[in-house]
């Protein structure tokens, strides 16, 4: 259903009656009017989403919107989100890692990155190219 609009709260109505997942709800929003207010207004219909009890949330989700927090150096956002997701009983994959690791060395935190890296290993998870080439980075 093709859905035009200069509105961003009636797309994001609109993406909620049709239960888009979260994902591509605040993906779709970010392509169509790519401003602060949409990304914050996403971000905030994302949280919101993954928080309700009615809505089934998987860890994509949550590490989309890990990922989302991390890219805005949103830290202490990113950490609770992170938080929620285990709380939730989620838990970390390769790609959550990869975040975590990408976002600690980003921030210069070698310590935080390190744990998430050896974290990998000790769940039995491949650390690949993105993960060492986040490690040299907090590195150097």
């Amino acid at each position: 259903m093709p859905f035009k609009s200069d509105d961003p709260m009636l797309m994001m109505d609109a993406l909620v009656n049709l239960r888009f997942d979260v994902v591509s709800s605040y993906t779709l929003l970010w392509a169509t009017f790519p401003t602060l207010l949409i990304y914050t207004i996403c971000f905030q219909a994302t949280k919101f989403s993954v928080n309700e009890e009615s809505f089934e949330a998987n860890i994509r989700d949550y590490t989309k919107l890990l990922d989302g927090y991390a890219k805005k150096d949103r830290l202490e956002d990113a950490e609770r989100v992170f938080k929620t997701m285990t709380d939730k009983g989620f838990s970390r994959d390769a790609v959550t890692c990869n975040v975590l690791i990408h976002m600690y060395s980003k921030t210069g935190n070698l310590d935080r990155a390190r744990e998430a890296f050896d974290q990998m290993r000790t769940l039995g998870l491949q650390q690949d190219q993105s993960a060492y080439g986040s490690m040299i980075m907090a590195c150097v």
